[in-house]
């Protein structure tokens, strides 16, 4: 009944957290049809080689779930072109090319504007017309010296709204630069001035006024970003709902859900990462919250929003099937079983479980 386009899976040294097999049952049981991976293991999903490693623990499961994955950027230009290579030998398996922008999990972003830029070239000179996701938050607007772990709403102090508008507004300017040919989809976007900003540039108002031409720009966004806000990081484990880009102002995560609803937002992905409590909770109090499970709860919670059924099924399905170009390869079914949250292996903020 749902996609699911931005969930971390792990296996390997990161076993502990998540894998591939669980997080498939887990989907299946949750009503979901389709997860797209985005691996920022400490091995990275940068090659061939270990695409078809991560395909075939995904094949062995033999889940009804559709297991997409995404091949992650550096700024090696001939790993970009190779990653264009794979994206077009293995679609609709490779779903996607992933570039942060900034640092979050993990250590394979991409922090100088030029080599931004030389990544969208290089994707533009190889004619890629693929989706390219990008985790936005500019890295010279970040102030970590804010971020005091015994305060955790801290943490959102030191990862300001501006700096997410700031990397947008690069994005856009590469892409326009170098007539980038592909689908630009904007990751997690946690700012209403984020998306009035995308909102613009999609009506051809953004750049100054110029037009923009062919450039296909889309965003998501994760249902703690709709019904979380900073405050509620005020208690003694606030530390567990610490992600990248974190938890905005209750005004912010209100103006977030307005433009869902005027149909500023194309989809909604969980950007499922499951990390151990003693991470979470001590040095390098790590970002990132499970969410995978929760896509049942989070259709009830857009439905006590009045949400229509149709603004729904567009948010959680049709949209993602479009933009990633897969209507020959998922089916809508729903003929899954109910998930029994007892058996989910993972964090879960239980203190605010309710709210998501």
């Amino acid at each position: 009944m749902y996609i699911d386009p931005h969930v971390h899976c792990r296996d390997e040294e990161q076993k502990e957290k998540e894998t591939i097999t669980h997080a498939l049952e887990v989907a299946e049981r949750a009503g979901v049809d389709a997860v797209f991976d985005i691996v920022n293991t400490i091995n990275p999903v940068t090659t061939e080689q270990r695409v078809e490693e991560r395909l075939e623990i995904a094949d062995k499961t033999n889940s009804p779930v559709f297991y997409g994955l995404y091949v992650l950027l550096t700024p090696d230009l001939k790993q970009v072109e190779e990653a264009v290579k794979i994206h077009n030998n293995l679609f609709p398996r490779v779903v996607g090319l992933k570039l942060f922008a900034g640092k979050s999990v993990g250590n394979l972003e991409v922090i100088k504007e030029k080599d931004q830029k030389n990544v969208y070239r290089v994707l533009s000179n190889n004619n890629y017309e693929g989706v390219l996701t990008v985790h936005c938050e500019k890295e010279s607007m970040l102030k970590p010296e804010l971020f005091y772990a015994k305060n955790p709403i801290s943490h959102s102090w030191a990862r300001p709204e501006i700096a997410e508008l700031e990397s947008i507004k690069d994005q856009i300017g590469f892409a326009w630069d170098t007539r980038f040919r592909g689908k630009l989809n904007i990751a997690h976007v946690s700012s209403p001035e984020s998306v009035e900003y995308l909102d613009k540039v999609r009506r051809n108002l953004g750049l100054g006024g110029n037009e923009i031409g062919s450039i296909k720009v889309f965003c998501e966004v994760a249902p703690h970003h709709l019904f979380l806000y900073d405050e509620l990081m005020n208690i003694p484990e606030g530390l567990l709902l610490k992600m990248n880009p974190p938890l905005r102002s209750r005004n912010s995560q209100q103006g977030l859900l307005k433009c869902l609803k005027e149909g500023k937002i194309d989809m909604i992905a969980t950007d499922h990462a499951p990390h151990t409590r003693k991470e979470k909770l001590e040095d390098p109090y790590i970002s990132g919250i499970p969410g995978l499970d929760r896509w049942p709860n989070v259709v009830d919670k857009l439905r006590k929003e009045c949400f229509s059924e149709g603004q729904i099924s567009n948010l959680t399905f049709n949209n993602a099937l479009k933009i990633f170009g897969l209507r020959d390869y998922i089916t809508k079914t729903g003929n899954h079983g109910q998930l029994n949250l007892d058996e989910y292996r993972g964090l879960r903020p239980q203190n605010v479980l309710s709210i998501i």
